[in-house]
């Protein structure tokens, strides 16, 4: 799997596409600074080419963009997302995820029924 940036997150099944604000309940929440995100406002999810069976997000640590990524997560829109520091590329080998380069890749998954209690 390869590409960078937009080509890449078309990649998975289901793709994030811009946005800084995640609509809950009809309210535009903001999950991420306006100046990093991308057109649309909202976070939208969008069916991708289905070469990974999860959600791709790029640029984490250098931009911070992880943050809609969890939501994501977290509101139910995608199951699984991964985020992919900039210089560092994910090989997918029968079934094993292995890290190349000199970033991180951070695997975000809803866990609902272990949540921490208050």
């Amino acid at each position: 799997m390869g590409g960078g940036s937009t080509g890449l997150a078309i990649a998975a099944r289901q793709a994030m596409v811009g946005g800084w604000l995640l609509n809950i309940n009809g309210i535009g929440v903001p999950v991420i600074d306006e100046e990093v995100s991308e057109n649309p406002n909202n976070l939208e999810i969008r069916d991708g080419l289905g070469l990974a069976p999860f959600s791709i997000d790029i640029h984490c640590g250098q931009w911070g963009t992880i943050t809609p990524l969890i939501r994501a997560v977290d509101s139910g829109m995608i199951k699984t997302g991964l985020g992919i520091d900039e210089d560092t590329m994910l090989e997918v080998d029968n079934g094993r995820l292995v890290v190349h380069g000199s970033g991180q890749v951070y695997r975000i998954q809803s866990d609902k029924e272990r949540r921490l209690p208050i």
